[in-house]
């Protein structure tokens, strides 16, 4: 389409680069270039329109406009000239915006300075900032949890291993030959564990109780004192302390009286050949009660039956300190 080819066919010239043109596909822009002047000379300036804008498909194509811009203008189409010269404009405006854009992302390390600069991606940025900050604040709460779950538990080995020492201590009491003084020391140690328990029992983690349930503003188990009786009371709530991870509550520890205070209440029930019976009145419940055991009065018929004679009258009741008086020679017994 050189000043050689202009010389030649000039319909056939044409003819292919409108064939050329249709086709789309991408050849040197100078080859647009000058098949657009072509088409000018031949008057027919649609097809140079087209052509010239084949160009826009390469990395400089505000340039390439530019010298369309020219062509059209040398050749006398003054109002196709002015629009290609206001797109070049508007190119070469747009340019700049997008880098003072680049610059001002470099600058603030910011993709976008205000929310009208890419709404789309605003909306995603929250999005994922409300997911990251329910991430931070699950892993808080798994974190939390995870120590109270620990403290809790090494509270509970210790507690275990106090209510062994305190059966141990109890089952020795039992033994009818220990003292006055034996006795004494065994409920002095009791009173040592039971103090011990009370102040597990009442551990915190920074101010918060762990077995006070969901109550954990309050010391859980205090002791106090009624009618020169010592006896702990629960002060917590009967709620366990919980931790919520995506919506899902998940709890982490057990109230106080779960951990100290489960029971099934039942009936007394008498073993052995104690010589006790139960009373009339109810002998199951919950809560602190007073026990009274009363003595009405002994029945040596059964001493007889075994061949034991009974000296004198015996007394009223056995309860409190009683003699007992064995006459081997005579055969008889005396209590009182």
């Amino acid at each position: 389409f050189g000043s050689q080819a202009r010389d030649g066919d000039r319909p056939r010239q044409l003819a292919f680069g409108r064939r050329l043109v249709g086709l789309g596909e991408l050849v040197p822009p100078d080859v647009y270039l000058d098949l657009g002047d072509a088409f000018l000379e031949a008057n027919d300036e649609a097809s140079a329109a087209r052509t010239f804008d084949l160009t826009l498909e390469f990395p400089d194509g505000e340039l390439y406009q530019q010298q369309a811009a020219e062509r059209f203008e040398k050749a006398g189409y003054i109002e196709e000239a002015l629009e290609r010269y206001s797109r070049v404009l508007s190119g070469l405006s747009l340019n700049n915006g997008r880098l003072l854009d680049l610059q001002t992302q470099l600058t603030t390390g910011l993709q976008f300075q205000t929310p009208s600069d890419n709404p789309g991606g605003v909306r995603r940025v929250l999005d994922l900032e409300g997911r990251l900050s329910n991430s931070v604040r699950s892993q808080e709460a798994l974190a939390a949890g995870e120590v109270v779950l620990g403290e809790g538990a090494s509270r509970l080995l210790e507690i275990s291993g106090l209510v062994a020492e305190a059966r141990e201590h109890l089952i020795q009491g039992l033994n009818g030959v220990l003292d006055d003084d034996s006795r004494a020391l065994i409920g002095a140690e009791l009173r040592s564990i039971r103090d011990e328990l009370l102040r597990l029992a009442n551990s915190d983690i920074d101010g918060n109780s762990l077995f006070a349930g969901s109550n954990t503003g309050v010391t859980p188990f205090q002791l106090e004192v009624s009618d020169g009786v010592e006896r702990v009371v629960y002060a917590g709530n009967t709620e366990g302390q919980a931790i919520e991870v995506d919506g899902i509550r998940t709890p982490i520890t057990l109230s106080g009286l779960d951990v100290f205070a489960a029971f099934e209440p039942s009936g007394v029930n008498l073993v052995g050949t104690t010589g006790l019976a139960l009373g009339s009145t109810a002998n199951e419940g919950v809560g602190s009660a007073e026990l009274v055991i009363r003595s009405d009065g002994i029945d040596a018929s059964s001493l007889a039956g075994a061949g034991i004679a009974t000296a004198g009258s015996p007394p009223g009741t056995l309860v409190g300190t009683q003699a007992v008086t064995i006459d081997a020679v005579a055969g008889t017994i005396r209590l009182g």
